[in-house]
C-alpha cells in the first residue's frame, strides 16, 4: 500500500464541538430514515464514518443524542420583541421581526425533521420531552412574555388577551410548522405564505395600541 492510501485510511481528528455536530447529523439521518427504535448506535455510527466507540466518546447512547437534537434544533430564536421593547419602534416594525424570523425558520430542512422526530418519537422518550419542555420552551415563552408586558408598558402594545398570552401571539406559526410537514411543497408555498400574511394582520390588529 501506498503511503497516499494509507494516509487515507486514517481517520482525521477533528474537534470535539465538530465530531458531536457530525455525530448529530448522522443521527438525524437515521432516525428520519428508521425511527428511534429501530436505530441502533451501531448504525450511527456507520453514517458518522466513526466506530461505536467513537460514538461513546460522546454520547452514552442514543437516547442522550436525541436529547442533544432537541436541545440543539428545537430552541426558540423568534426575538421581534425583545428587540424593540426598549427603543420605542412601532408596533408594525416589531411584528414584521417577529414574523421574518417565525416563518423562516419554517424552510430549515434540520428544524423540521427534529419537529418532525419530536411529535411521531417523543413518545419513545417521554421524559426527554418533559425535560426540553421544562428547560427550552417555558423559560423562553416566560421570557418572551416579559418582554410582551414591558411592550404594553411603554404603551407600544395594547393589553388584550393576547398580549398576555404569548403563546396565542406564536400559535399560528406553530401550526404552520405542521403544515409544513403535511403538505407538498407546491402546497407548502401557497398556504405558508397566506397564513404568513393572515399571522401577521391578526398580530397589527389584536395588539395595536
Amino acid at each position: 500500500m501506498n503511503e497516499s492510501a494509507e494516509v487515507k485510511r486514517k481517520r482525521i481528528r477533528l474537534r470535539p464541538e465538530v465530531r458531536k455536530e457530525q455525530i448529530l447529523q448522522a443521527t438525524l439521518a437515521e432516525f428520519s430514515a428508521h425511527g428511534y427504535a429501530a436505530s441502533s448506535v451501531e448504525k450511527i455510527a456507520q453514517r458518522a464514518g466513526l466506530s461505536k466507540a467513537g460514538i461513546y466518546a460522546h454520547f452514552s447512547g442514543k437516547e442522550e443524542i436525541f436529547e442533544a437534537l432537541l436541545m440543539k434544533v428545537l430552541v426558540p430564536s423568534f426575538t421581534g420583541f425583545e428587540a424593540h421593547s426598549l427603543d420605542g419602534e412601532s408596533l408594525e416594525s416589531i411584528v414584521d421581526e417577529f414574523i421574518a424570523t417565525a416563518y423562516d425558520r419554517l424552510n430549515d430542512p434540520t428544524f423540521l425533521s427534529v419537529f418532525r422526530l419530536m411529535i411521531t418519537e417523543g413518545g419513545r422518550a417521554p421524559h426527554l420531552l418533559k425535560r426540553w419542555r421544562n428547560e427550552v420552551l417555558e423559560p423562553y415563552l416566560d421570557q418572551q412574555q416579559a418582554l410582551v408586558d414591558r411592550c404594553v408598558e411603554r404603551g407600544v402594545i395594547r393589553a388584550s388577551v393576547v398580549a398576555s398570552n404569548y403563546a396565542l401571539i406564536l400559535a399560528p406559526s406553530v401550526f404552520g410548522s405542521l403544515w409544513r410537514l403535511l403538505s407538498d411543497e407546491d402546497t407548502n408555498k401557497q398556504e405558508l405564505a397566506k397564513l404568513r400574511d393572515a399571522h401577521r394582520q391578526f398580530l397589527l390588529v389584536a395588539l395595536q395600541p
